[in-house]
């Protein structure tokens, strides 16, 4: 463990020093990786990252903090309880205290968010060095419509709070999308009575000669990711629009229980409707967020993508604690009834039978993977330095800041 942290310590002064040579134009980076395999162990299995890292594109962080506040993951590690709660906020980033050897998220207070779950954390902390897949559930047609659906929770969701949010949010969006719960937003585009319609029409006007069998498959996923970022070497901030609902038309696959490729990297829908209910709830998903979990999806996606990032550049942090903590134990249903709706139309045209059907199902899965830009500036080092400056004696959980980018 000494000589990995040795090894750490190493690569990421050299690539501090790549950064700051590399960017003025005073070293040749050929010459700079060489430099690298010559002094460090781990140089050679490194240096592609480091060319990566200055082939990044630029960017500057010009988001101010009126209200900003921290929290400390060492003191959270030494305090958790189960059941804690964090105050609620836009989480907006995360640092390396490295004198401290703390790992910090940071963001803006929001009073009107409910508070963050500790267990949040400890979740994504488990998919990330545990589990093979990220957090998600996928919830698939059973063989006849008012059958059983088979639940699947990935990415240890199971029996947690980050699987309660997945389960309801997913069962509220299969509902609606059957015109079996209210949306409270007006003229908003219900898929199965458009669908249905649709059906209908293509019935009517069907004349293939030959057999003919027309099968609309449709799934709708919540997917957390569309995260855009700027870092340094120990401040990652991010932004963007983190949640959308995508639809996906695929083969009906009513035995695979499975997993499926990542949704978040659909294909898209080939059913117009489809697409248009998926866009709509998009578009409105925040005026969904008093009655649906929308605040604590997206939460916990910021969260997850800056944990995600902090592992990468702290691999050697010990996590045992929060890999080992017990959490409040949630319902997570392993089924679910009527939240597939089969329609079927079958006609003969003379002796040849055709039949036009549609079916529904989907789920929730976050993939928050950010490529961040690197920054252009010295503003993510003075955002870290006021952080840290302004934490109390003491060293408390959490603390108050603000900061202004355009001030020098």
């Amino acid at each position: 463990m000494g000589r990995r942290c040795w090894e750490a310590a190493l690569d990421h002064a050299v690539g501090q020093w790549i950064r700051a040579f590399g960017d003025r134009g005073r070293v040749s980076v050929p010459l700079v990786v060489l430099v690298v395999i010559g002094v460090t162990s781990g140089g050679l299995r490194r240096a592609p990252t480091m060319w990566k890292d200055l082939r990044r594109p630029v960017a500057v962080w010009r988001m101010p903090f009126t209200n900003g506040i921290a929290i400390s993951l060492n003191r959270l590690e030494r305090e958790r309880r189960i059941g804690a709660l964090l105050p609620g906020l836009q989480v907006r980033g995360v640092l390396l205290d490295r004198a401290r050897r703390d790992w910090v998220l940071f963001g803006e207070r929001d009073d009107d968010r409910r508070p963050l779950p500790v267990d949040a954390i400890t979740v994504a902390l488990r998919a990330l060095r545990l589990e093979i897949e990220l957090p998600g559930i996928d919830i698939r047609p059973a063989a006849a419509a008012e059958g059983d659906q088979v639940v699947t929770y990935f990415g240890g969701a199971a029996q947690s709070i980050v699987g309660a949010w997945f389960f309801r949010f997913d069962y509220w969006m299969k509902l609606a999308s059957l015109g079996r719960e209210e949306v409270p937003i007006s003229d908003f585009p219900v898929y199965i009575r458009r669908a249905r319609e649709a059906l209908d029409r293509d019935v009517a006007s069907c004349t293939a000669t030959g057999p003919f069998e027309q099968r609309r498959r449709n799934r709708y996923w919540l997917c957390g990711g569309g995260l855009s970022g700027i870092d340094d070497d120990d401040t990652f901030t991010f932004e963007g629009t983190t949640l959308r609902v995508l639809a996906e038309s695929g083969p009906d696959r009513t035995s695979d229980v499975g997993r499926p490729a990542s949704p978040c990297i659909s294909r898209g829908a080939n059913d117009p409707f489809a697409q248009e209910f998926a866009d709509a709830l998009t578009r409105h998903l925040w005026e969904l967020s008093s009655t649906l979990p929308i605040h604590e999806i997206e939460t916990f996606t910021r969260v997850l993508a800056g944990l995600r990032w902090l592992l990468e550049h702290d691999p050697y942090r010990d996590l045992r604690p929060w890999l080992s903590a017990t959490i409040e134990p949630f319902e997570t249903p392993l089924s679910a009834r009527g939240l597939s709706e089969s329609e079927t139309r079958a006609h003969m045209v003379g002796h040849v039978r055709h039949v036009h059907s549609l079916r529904l199902s989907g789920g929730v899965a976050i993939d928050p993977d950010v490529e961040p830009a690197r920054s252009g500036d010295r503003t993510l080092r003075r955002l870290r330095q006021t952080i840290l400056a302004m934490r109390p004696p003491g060293m408390p959980t959490t603390w108050s800041f603000t900061f202004d980018p355009n001030r020098t």
